[in-house]
């Protein structure tokens, strides 16, 4: 932004009444009149801001030397004078670079994620219009109540997130060029389909004076699926390179290394489920092996049918440590439903509820405090 100062250098009150631009006014130049019309004494002056937006015809309008010409006119009167002038205005343009932000996998900027396992935010896309070198800044600008994720690689063309709660995170990625000209661009990472979240502590009527006495147990959270059983943790191809693999993030094994077990759990932690590929398959994003959770099972694009929901109690590590469960249903973020708190002892199996898919919606019906031995075996995997 630049003044164009008018004075009145004669001996007669000055009015002016008006400063346009008149050649190309599309081309951004823009003239603060605000303060016009107004009469000038002798020896007054003002000042008007003049500014340049500049869009899409501002290119077009560009001579051979890259700089971008308006003609300013100046309409006044003195005594019985037309007075009227004009004034060239010129500039250069600098256009800020324009910012892009996907995430890695989906090479899209919205995408559905679960929790723990770092996220990638691509922001190599960027590019500036003139060429000119650009910085990258990221901010995690916005996280779910009780969030403590950071942004990581903050100043790098590839930023990293780990959502820890189960909700919406929004990153924000400033490529500035070496003129301070700024460009944005945004990332969501949005909560997928069906979260199932298991939380567990040490029941009232436990004696925790003791140092080290409570909050040591192991419980595992299982999600069946539709025409499951519980335990159900499938088994690694034969013809699989390492056993690894079954439970890898990528896709490079996908073909030969899934396990199809129906129950998802710590010993079977992302199983093929529906269509080849991770796209529809359940994820343990969260395993707690020691404490109160929580132990967070996710899910994208669900066939239809029910989904058994189950708690077991796979290790006491004090012997008195009885424990009060408690799950939450998430529907794209959204809490739907809690089950307990159940209280739970060390080798039961606590069949939660159901989750119904039908047509897209969620029905959820819990089956209260059903709690029994567990079948053998179930927490060796």
């Amino acid at each position: 932004m630049r003044s164009l100062a008018f004075e009145n250098v004669g001996f007669d009150t000055l009015a002016l009444r008006a400063v346009d631009v008149t050649v190309h006014g599309e081309g951004g130049f823009v003239v603060d009149n605000s303060a016009l019309p107004v009469v000038l004494l002798p020896g007054e002056r003002v000042e008007l801001d003049v500014s340049l937006f500049a869009n899409a015809v501002t290119s077009t309008l560009l001579d051979d030397d890259g700089v971008l010409r308006d003609v300013i006119a100046v309409s006044a009167d003195a005594s019985d004078l037309d007075l009227s002038t004009t004034v060239e205005v010129r500039a250069r343009i600098n256009r800020a670079p324009v910012a892009v932000a996907v995430e890695d996998r989906t090479r899209q900027p919205t995408a559905k994620v679960g929790l723990g396992a770092p996220v990638t935010i691509d922001g190599t896309g960027t590019l500036d219009p003139e060429g000119d070198a650009f910085t990258f800044a990221w901010t995690l600008i916005e996280r779910p109540e009780g969030s403590v994720a950071v942004a990581l690689n903050t100043s790098a063309p590839k930023m990293r997130v780990s959502p820890d709660v189960v909700g919406h995170y929004v990153v924000q990625l400033r490529a500035t060029d070496v003129h301070g000209a700024y460009g944005d661009a945004f990332a969501e990472l949005l909560p997928k389909d069906l979260a199932v979240v298991l939380r567990w502590r040490a029941a009232t009527s436990v004696d925790c004076s003791g140092e080290g006495a409570c909050d040591q147990s192991d419980l595992d959270l299982h999600l069946v699926a539709p025409g499951g059983v519980v335990g159900d943790y499938g088994s690694c191809p034969l013809d699989c390179p390492a056993i690894e693999f079954c439970s890898e993030e990528n896709e490079a094994h996908v073909d030969d290394c899934r396990s199809v077990g129906l129950d998802a759990a710590f010993a079977n932690r992302s199983p093929e489920w529906g269509v080849t590929g991770r796209s529809d398959d359940p994820r343990l994003d969260i395993d707690d092996v020691r404490g109160r959770g929580p132990e967070v099972i996710s899910l994208n694009n669900p066939a239809d049918g029910a989904y058994r929901v189950e708690v077991h109690y796979c290790r006491d590590r004090t012997g008195v440590e009885a424990t009060a469960a408690t799950i939450e249903i998430f529907d794209e973020g959204v809490l739907i439903r809690t089950f307990g708190p159940q209280l739970i002892e060390n080798g039961q199996l606590w069949s939660a509820g159901v989750v119904q898919r039908t047509a897209g919606a969620w029905t959820v019906v819990p089956f209260g405090n059903v709690v029994a031995a567990a079948p053998v075996g179930l927490c060796d995997g």
